[in-house]
């Protein structure tokens, strides 16, 4: 496993923020329900419809930060697309003047944490429901949208009023498609107590594991009453969670049986390969662990994974402290008062369903488009059944109805025709078509019509998306993220809207890989930057006080390490350079190569000599020298070796100092000669990024020669008149020892030249400054024995 990143962690049970009551168009808002790290839930009126809703708002600080606001709007397009009973809907996703929010179904109810708070621990019964309810909603989901949740935990289970379990707070919840494959998050979105090892960890790839360890955490805490690793900080818990296991549940609660502590080890395993791999093998263990349970002797049947509701009454009593009450008399018998007001209220709904059977038969053209044309027999007359015709059974088709059926139809069919990429529209109008015509063959057409305007719909979007990606593509691979996803929002065309939310999604991915990949060029930059600056504070002394050999190898590893990045080229360049520097010396020996049988003079350590130059042969010249011999002329061979030559002929022999490489061996001669003017100005020539640390280390170095000197001259003069001075002394004790002295006074005139001719040689440099008191205390001196 990866280590665990958990300064990274957004605890969602922390850091709440104050909302203001939010002023929201169309709706009354009542009171708060809740508020945690990403939104706060109102419980509000929505007028139009004059229904209680809750409305969860986005935080401003979080509306201000796109990735959050993207994973409000997917937790909305997320949540709406899941019909479950035990997951509470939502109705409308929104955003008005900044403020994000969406509506859902109002729970009136109350959560299991308080369920727990108030008991302590749960019975297994009810813990095993409870667990039992969510598996149920979590694999609803997860069949149908492969969606996670990632923050199962009691807070967000709600008991309706009627005893119905509901999962909520879908705000962490993740599709497959919107994962990346493997890779590490730069953002870990959990609670701590109940996280997964593989969120904990930032692993990206994750699927409906993660949410069946967090239940098997939540499974824990109903059985216990305690949490996972409590009394830990949260980055402790977070690492607890991938390395180490909890105090097992039989020891905080040893009333647990063999058959619950089984289950909570296989939910909780570390490994996620080792855990259920799915929803239904979670629901085979629980049918397991009820079925190994131990039953007291007269209790009924053990409940199934398919009793999903618990039961209200026996569940308030948690809430009110009420026991529950005694099963009524199953023999008890109605008032036949109550039989025959139910025998009216029977009636009463059979009328009522008359009434909107008769209205579904009335012919409409479709919306937006005008009514058929021709004569419509009076629908009621059509569609209400006569006296031989028992309610509730469909009368017979009439020629009438079935000809307005046929004229709507090909209403509907013609205005395709005429507009045939209004695909919407045009589903809309088939759709009324089929409401309108139930029960004719033209309903039956027009819902043909429906799926295949759809798919017409479906394959044209996927087209579109599909040349948006290779139009992308290019940008992608420049690395243009934001121009991607610019390209994704800025389309205008056909399907605009159909492809909107796909877009959208697509776009928010983009740029967030623009700032992943962003965050990995700085860190790239930030390493390369060090490994430039390594070469610059490095290869110059090398140069200077080891030589070219050392200064090519260091080179060598700092060019070629992975590091170097957008400085490799930079970086071998000055490579290149030194390794032509080095082989300066075989430059110099092949010079003469264009001499053979030619005779030179060479100035060489032994003084200047002619010789004619016969070959070279790899670090020897061969040369032959004539030598008078009584009258006549006598020759002998010599060998030379780069030794052999004088500097000036090395110098003169390397070529233009405009040439880098020989800038730098020339600068490297000078400064070997303590010639640092001289290294200067060639170190000047030598280019970027090696001229400006060559030069100030020369500097530098001239600065403390010149310091050495002047030390070593006044040293000297003091000596030269009998005053001596230790190694090592300070200005005051030099000072001292002038004091202390008894010059001789025939000595006089050569001091005053001595000190004349020190302060004009080394009266600006830094050593002078500092002995200033000592040249001034000789001065006194000399006043004195001038005076006798």
């Amino acid at each position: 496993m990866g280590a665990c990143r958990c300064s990274h962690v957004r605890v969602l049970e922390k850091d709440t923020f104050c909302m203001k009551i939010p002023e929201l168009e169309g709706f009354e808002i009542l009171e708060k329900l809740g508020e945690g790290g990403m939104a706060a839930v109102w419980k509000a009126r929505q007028i139009s419809l004059d229904r209680i809703v809750a409305i969860k708002v986005l935080s401003h600080e979080l509306a201000a930060a796109a990735d959050d606001v993207d994973r409000f709007q997917q937790e909305a397009r997320a949540a709406a697309r899941l019909k479950h009973p035990g997951i509470v809907q939502v109705y409308d996703a929104r955003a008005e003047n900044g403020v994000y929010y969406f509506v859902m179904e109002y729970v009136a109810g109350y959560t299991v944490g308080d369920w727990i708070r108030r008991k302590g621990a749960l019975s297994e019964e009810d813990a095993l429901i409870v667990t039992d309810c969510v598996a149920e909603a979590m694999d609803d989901a997860w069949r149908t949208a492969s969606l996670i949740h990632c923050d199962i935990k009691p807070d967000n289970i709600i008991i309706d009023a009627d005893g119905t379990v509901k999962v909520a707070d879908l705000g962490l919840s993740r599709t497959i498609s919107a994962m990346s494959a493997g890779g590490k998050l730069d953002e870990v979105m959990g609670t701590p107590a109940y996280i997964s090892p593989e969120q904990a960890e930032g692993r990206a790839d994750l699927d409906c594991r993660a949410d069946i360890y967090s239940l098997g955490a939540m499974l824990y805490h109903m059985l216990t009453g305690k949490l996972m690793f409590q009394g830990q900080a949260d980055d402790e818990v977070m690492l607890l969670q991938v390395t180490t296991h909890a105090v097992a549940a039989d020891e905080l609660n040893p009333k647990l049986c063999k058959a619950v502590c089984e289950l909570l080890d296989a939910l909780l395993k570390k490994d996620r390969d080792d855990r259920p791999r799915t929803w239904d093998d979670v629901k085979v263990l629980l049918r397991r662990t009820r079925a190994n349970m131990p039953r007291l002797p007269g209790a009924g049947p053990v409940q199934t994974a398919t009793q999903v509701k618990v039961d209200h009454e026996r569940l308030m009593q948690h809430r009110q402290g009420a026991r529950p009450p005694a099963a009524a008399d199953s023999t008890h018998q109605q008032p036949p008062t109550n039989r025959r007001l139910l025998l009216l209220f029977g009636i009463l709904i059979a009328a009522v369903l008359v009434v909107f059977w008769v209205r579904a038969r009335t012919p409409q053209a479709p919306p937006g488009l005008p009514a058929p044309a021709g004569p419509v027999q009076d629908p009621a007359q059509a569609a209400v059944p006569t006296n031989r015709e028992p309610a509730g059974v469909t009368p017979p088709v009439t020629d009438t109805v079935e000809e307005n059926a046929r004229e709507m139809y090909e209403f509907a069919r013609q205005w395709h025709q005429e507009n045939p990429h209004r695909l919407q529209e045009a589903v809309k109008a088939f759709r009324k078509v089929a409401i309108q015509t139930a029960g004719t063959k033209y309903a039956l057409m027009a819902e043909d019509m429906i799926r295949n305007l759809v798919r017409q719909s479906e394959n044209e979007v996927a087209q579109i998306m599909e040349r948006l990606a290779e139009q992308a593509q290019s940008l992608i691979d420049a690395g243009d993220f934001l121009g991607a996803a610019a390209l994704y929002d800025g389309y205008e065309g056909p399907r605009q809207w159909e492809t909107g939310e796909r877009r959208q999604d697509v776009a928010a991915q983009l740029r967030r890989d623009n700032a992943r990949k962003g965050k990995q060029r700085s860190q790239v930059r930030k390493r390369a930057d060090a490994k430039r600056q390594e070469l610059v504070d490095l290869v110059p002394p090398a140069l200077l006080d080891d030589g070219l050999p050392t200064a090519v190898r260091l080179a060598r590893s700092i060019a070629n390490h992975p590091d170097a990045g957008p400085y490799a080229e930079e970086l071998n360049a000055v490579l290149a350079l030194l390794e032509r520097a080095e082989d300066m010396d075989q430059r110099i020996i092949d010079s003469f190569l264009e001499q053979v049988d030619t005779q030179v003079s060479l100035d060489l350590v032994q003084g200047r000599r002619t010789l004619v130059i016969t070959g070279v042969d790899g670090e020897r010249i061969i040369a032959r020298m004539q030598l008078p011999v009584g009258s006549g002329v006598a020759s002998s061979e010599v060998i030379l070796t780069l030794g052999d030559l004088s500097s000036r002929e090395k110098l003169a022999r390397m070529g233009d100092e405009a040439v880098p490489e020989v800038a730098l061996v020339k600068g490297l001669m000078a400064s070997r000669s303590k010639a640092y003017e001289h290294a200067h100005r060639f170190f000047d020539l030598v280019g970027y990024p090696l001229n400006e640390p060559l030069v100030s280390l020369v500097e530098a170095r001239a600065v403390e020669g010149a310091d050495g000197a002047a030390r070593e001259s006044l040293r000297g003069l003091m000596r030269d008149v009998g005053i001596a001075v230790p190694a090592g002394s300070t200005m005051r004790e030099w000072v001292k020892a002038v004091g202390r002295a008894r010059m001789d006074p025939r000595k006089v005139a050569y001091l005053s030249q001595a000190l004349d001719l020190y302060e004009a040689e080394y009266g600006d440099t830094p050593f002078s400054a500092s002995a200033e008191p000592v040249i001034r205390e000789l001065r006194s001196v000399l006043k004195v024995l001038q005076g006798t």
